[in-house]
């Protein structure tokens, strides 16, 4: 295009302004894939100024055809940045870039991965802004090392680096934008990711780290994974509340519907001490109790005297959920169960429906030891024969 070798040219100038503003120039009057604004883009991914890489490595998600092994290796070099905003910006880049040819597309939304401050926080931080002086001629501020000998696979070189950087780089938003960034290049029952995860759950010190963990981890296994789900209950005795909460929902997604196995970890999570944790387990039986589970009823049946508001509310609507009434109408003679603890000593009661009020026509039921009571339906269970 008319101007672009101009505008290249600007990449030299002093100003670290004038060179970001070239960078932006350029990708605005080129098409993907083209030679020279990429070649002007690896300059400026060294430049000195970490404002200028940081532009440089954004700019490349627009220009760059995806899985493009070059364009990959030139991402991955500045995973070992100096400054945690440019690593952070390259993880959210590779994200759009690295596919296998012919493979799955990316998410187009996954570039801008989820922590939305962070190109904010980064300009003027450290070194960055004013530091430029020489343009792209004075050597890289990242501090990186040389670039990867690429294969034809960018999607599993760049996979392979944002595993390392969950497990060691020193910035937490860098470690949680590039498992957010793994989720998007890799598959769903990914082995190495998923094995990462587990793995770097267990020495992950960060509170917000460990639920991005848990978060994509649960996105990432198949329905049915012992494994992961093994590994998402440890987490059940985290330090954190929040990560408690987190693998609660986790656990859900998971586990297959009715799971026995998971309903038995959610219940003993309605004894944790946090209301936050005690919801989250009160609510994930909506998805994964049986209808009318009498241990599940039971359990939500308790809750109603929760000390917390929130918990006593949803265990009423869950209660509504896993509940499911007959589809025939009750009637005079059939054998019922009382279930709700509302009814105090007279909950898992049996005894034979007697008649309907005349006021509301809840059921009238002779119980077994001979006292008659006026019941709200919800209240009773019908008894199956045999």
């Amino acid at each position: 295009p008319r101007g672009l070798a101009f505008i290249i040219r600007l990449i030299e100038v002093q100003d670290p302004r004038v060179r970001m503003a070239a960078i932006r120039a350029a990708a605005e009057i080129s098409v993907p894939g083209q030679e020279q604004v990429l070649t002007m883009l690896q300059q400026c991914l060294q430049d000195e100024c970490s404002d200028v890489r940081g532009e440089a490595v954004k700019i490349l998600g627009s220009i760059a055809v995806p899985g493009d092994a070059r364009c990959v290796s030139w991402l991955v070099e500045r995973l070992k940045d100096s400054q945690w905003c440019v690593r952070s910006s390259a993880t959210r880049t590779l994200a759009g870039i690295a596919v296998v040819h012919g493979g799955r597309e990316s998410s187009s939304s996954a570039a801008s991965g989820t922590i939305g401050a962070i190109d904010s926080d980064c300009s003027g931080g450290g070194g960055s802004g004013a530091d430029g002086g020489g343009g792209v001629g004075g050597g890289s501020g990242g501090g990186s090392g040389g670039a990867m000998e690429v294969d034809c696979d960018g999607r599993a070189i760049a996979l392979a680096a944002l595993m390392e950087c969950m497990r060691s780089d020193e910035q937490e938003y860098v470690r949680i934008d590039a498992a957010q960034a793994s989720r998007q290049v890799a598959g769903q029952g990914d082995e190495p990711l998923i094995s990462a995860l587990m793995e770097c759950l267990e020495i992950e010190n960060k509170e917000q780290v460990r639920i991005a963990f848990l978060d994509v981890l649960c996105d990432l296994a198949v329905v049915g994974d012992d494994r992961v789900g093994d590994a998402i209950r440890l987490r059940f005795n985290d330090v954190s509340p929040a990560v408690r909460q987190k693998a609660a929902t986790a656990l859900v997604k998971v586990g297959r519907p009715g799971d026995e196995q998971v309903v038995e970890s959610l219940l003993g999570l309605l004894e944790d001490e946090a209301e936050e944790v005690r919801q989250a387990a009160v609510q994930a039986f909506k998805s994964t109790a049986k209808k009318n589970s009498p241990q599940v009823v039971q359990a939500l049946c308790m809750r109603l005297e929760d000390e917390s508001p929130a918990v006593r509310f949803f265990a009423v609507l869950t209660l509504g959920e896993v509940i499911e009434r007959s589809e025939q109408a009750l009637e005079v003679g059939q054998r019922v169960e009382i279930n709700a603890s509302m009814t105090g000593k007279l909950k898992g009661m049996n005894g034979t429906i007697a008649g309907f009020n005349n006021e509301d026509g809840s059921p009238v039921v002779l119980l077994d030891h001979g006292r008659v009571v006026t019941f709200h339906e919800r209240d009773i269970t019908e008894i199956s024969e045999g």
